[in-house]
């Protein structure tokens, strides 16, 4: 996938990431250490470490 979009579907992911935290009640701190770590790397917006994760657990396949 060109670079361009995958940026832009991470930019989209981050805003609904936003959206859907701000409207439920799951509390960041209760996820399991793989989702805590991708959640927080995307609510920073950090794009590079969120896609190194994503490549490296796509990998444990």
């Amino acid at each position: 996938m060109d670079t361009k979009i995958k940026l832009a579907e991470f930019v989209l992911s981050r805003a609904l990431l936003n959206v859907y935290l701000e409207s439920s009640s799951v509390q960041v701190e209760r996820l399991s250490g793989k989702k805590i770590k991708l959640v927080k790397h995307m609510l920073a917006g950090d794009y590079r470490k969120t896609i190194d994760l994503l490549a490296a657990w796509e990998g444990m396949k």
